[in-house]
């Protein structure tokens, strides 16, 4: 079945992907390359210049090929027990954050009007390093929001149950006008989905 980044089980999905493709491009250099030498006897010929091409995407499959070995697949025990506590929030799950030096595995990600709420079950994530991490990423892209990175899953899970809608002390003060209402509260979704597209930008 088909997976989407920021859904459980993406991670070994796309990873299978990726190997499957980064042989089958391999396989395609090396056999244009024989062919060729082969049919004329040396390997000064068109064919090889193609294989040698070839192994430019190759490559760069590989590369993307070995960070998903290395991806940290989240417990289904522990997503579940999220997604049931998550209700109808937009939770992103699985994500495998990537930057120059540290890598930052992430079990669960969400975001409440302009703070993201992150759990990891993986004792190799740094969780300051990875809070400065998304901070800074989001930054760059003009968004100014609080991160807060943890592995204490008994906090995000209370953050789960005692969520209060940032739109709601607002909307409570539109009586009058439904229409206005309605679109303070499509803003701060757009808001909280555009936030968890950029941090799924920066993972795996």
């Amino acid at each position: 079945m088909k997976k989407k980044k920021g859904e459980y089980g993406y991670i070994p999905y796309r990873r299978k992907q990726v190997i499957i493709r980064t042989i089958i491009y391999f396989a395609i250099s090396f056999t244009l390359f024989l062919v060729g030498l082969f049919v004329t006897g040396t390997n000064a010929n068109i064919l090889t210049i193609v294989a040698v091409l070839g192994m430019l995407p190759s490559s760069k499959s590989m590369v993307e090929a070995i960070m998903f070995i290395k991806a940290r697949e989240s417990s289904k025990d522990i997503i579940n027990i999220i997604s049931s506590a998550a209700s109808d929030r937009q939770i992103a799950y699985e994500l495998f954050l990537t930057a120059y030096s540290k890598n930052f595995p992430l079990t669960a990600v969400t975001v409440s009007d302009t703070t993201v709420y992150a759990f990891t079950e993986h004792e190799t994530c740094e969780v300051d390093a990875a809070s400065k991490h998304i901070k800074d990423i989001l930054s760059q892209n003009q968004i100014s929001c609080d991160v807060h990175v943890s592995r204490d899953l008994d906090s995000f899970l209370s953050i789960l149950a005692n969520w209060s809608d940032p739109t709601q002390s607002k909307m409570d003060n539109i009586t009058e006008n439904e229409s206005e209402s309605d679109s303070l509260h499509k803003d701060f979704v757009k808001s909280e989905e555009e936030i968890l597209k950029i941090i799924m930008a920066i993972s795996l």
